[in-house]
């Protein structure tokens, strides 16, 4: 870190403390990580605890995702924002569907009696033809 005096820690490393990939830490030198906090306690502490230390870059890092106006709240608004609009959608469609359900049953039910008209009257016409032949 910019704010350590020459000579004293300036990493995580230099105290024998390693980042992993995946973002756990894990001691790799216990003996480094002892001598260095017996020798010099204030330079650990300063390493963490300085305006540019781990602990103020880490806490900074983690606001930028967690505070109010941070990256997961602004995401949960923009997903939140994309659900509403697509249930409103879903909601026109599935209204605009049961107008045209409601259309087609009614051009079904007029085609129907259209039907018993025409049955009808060939009905009456073969009873007209019977009687007349």
């Amino acid at each position: 870190m910019g704010s350590q005096a020459a000579g004293t820690p300036n990493s995580l490393a230099a105290l024998g403390i390693k980042a992993g990939a995946d973002g756990t830490l894990s001691i790799t030198d216990e003996s480094k990580l002892r001598d260095t906090f017996t020798a010099n306690p204030t330079a650990v502490q300063n390493l963490f605890g300085a305006a540019d230390g781990v602990a103020t870059q880490l806490t900074t890092f983690v606001d930028r995702y967690s505070s109010f106006s941070g990256i997961i709240v602004g995401s949960q608004s923009s997903i939140t924002s994309q659900i509403s609009f697509l249930n409103d959608r879903i909601s026109r469609m599935q209204a605009n569907l049961a107008k045209k359900q409601a259309a087609l049953e009614q051009q079904l039910a007029t085609q129907e009696a259209m039907l018993n008209q025409l049955a009808q009257q060939q009905t009456q016409i073969q009873n007209f033809m019977a009687r007349t032949a």
